[in-house]
């Protein structure tokens, strides 16, 4: 009967707790599997979520920075092109002030020349009427003291002073 008890001890109980315990294991591995599967699957998509998170960000930010680019570059090109409007402005004004300048001073020359000549023409005609003087002084003189005056030199102060003072 220790046998029989020993052999339904070890064919048939042994087994029977084998099963009931291995089945709680398994039960609980199977449990931990699935629940480490959820929890792994949960952290598989936070980490999808994170990456396409990061390629947007890194879409946007190169986006920024191009943009950013684009509108520099056009900030520069508005700035040269005033600095080329301002230059061609002044340059215009310049044009206009020296076209001034030059006209004022084609004006100043052709008076300057009028002038001159208006001054030559007088001072001819002075010349003119001082020559026409001096003759007529000459002649009174020869005609008044007639030979000696002849002798005379009217260039010379002293003689001339003399002779007038006779006279």
């Amino acid at each position: 009967e220790n046998e029989k008890e020993v052999e339904v001890f070890v064919s048939e109980t042994v087994p029977d707790i084998i099963d009931r315990q291995s089945g709680i294991v398994s039960r609980k591995l199977k449990k931990a599997h699935d629940t480490f599967d959820i929890e792994n699957a949960k952290v598989m998509k936070r980490e999808e979520k994170i990456i396409s998170r990061y390629r947007r960000h890194v879409e946007r930010t190169a986006q920024a920075f191009e943009d950013e680019r684009a509108t520099r570059r056009g900030k520069f090109m508005l700035i040269e092109e005033e600095m080329c409007d301002s230059e061609r402005q002044d340059d215009r004004q310049e044009e206009q002030f020296i076209k001034m300048v030059t006209d004022e001073m084609l004006v100043i020359k052709a008076k300057l020349k009028e002038e001159a000549e208006a001054r030559e023409k007088e001072d001819n005609t002075l010349l003119d009427t001082m020559l026409f003087a001096q003759q007529r002084l000459q002649e009174a003189i020869l005609n008044s003291f007639g030979a000696e005056a002849e002798n005379i030199d009217l260039s010379n102060p002293t003689e001339a002073e003399l002779l007038a003072a006779q006279a």
